[in-house]
């Protein structure tokens, strides 16, 4: 999992902005906390 093409980090980047304007009524900051400790382990 530590080698991941562009394209496929690109499509995440797209499915997370749809995920995040599906939840805006409410789970905005989860999604985003979720997104961050993600982002943090890719990282790692």
């Amino acid at each position: 999992r530590a080698e991941i093409p562009c394209f496929t980090v690109d499509v995440a980047i797209r499915e997370f902005g749809k995920k995040l304007r599906e939840k805006l009524n409410g789970g905005y900051r989860e999604v985003e906390m979720n997104y961050d400790a993600d982002d943090t382990k890719k990282d790692e």
